[in-house]
């Protein structure tokens, strides 16, 4: 599989910009679009079922995961997601997420973050 979708050198001219290499895409735009728009629908039907209206709520809520231990598959075999499922204990100033937000004469996030 060749991963160079963000060179602008998609080879079958899904996500590229690229007159000739788009001539390969042999589906139709809409059907892209169509298809985002069910990965969102599904993705807010989970989401409402764990009880979340925005993704921003659900970063950092690894309490709402769940591991299968019986997962039998031999590449499975030997994992250990304890310290990537691990809920840190942190005091009630601490966020999980950068809560600043852009300003919009900055340029670059690292302008916004400085000031």
């Amino acid at each position: 599989m060749m991963r160079a979708c963000h060179l602008n050198t998609c080879p079958v001219g899904v996500a590229t910009q690229n007159p000739e290499l788009r001539k390969k895409f042999a589906g139709k735009p809409e059907h892209v679009v169509n298809f985002m728009r069910f990965i969102a629908e599904e993705l807010r039907e989970v989401m409402a079922r764990l009880g979340f209206r925005r993704l921003e709520e659900m970063v950092g809520r690894v309490d709402r995961l769940e591991v299968r231990k019986a997962v039998h598959h031999w590449k499975a075999k030997g994992l250990d997601f304890s310290n990537v499922l691990h809920q840190p204990d942190v005091g009630p100033m601490s966020a999980a997420i950068a809560a600043s937000r852009r300003t919009m004469g900055s340029r670059s996030p690292s302008t916004s973050a400085s000031s």
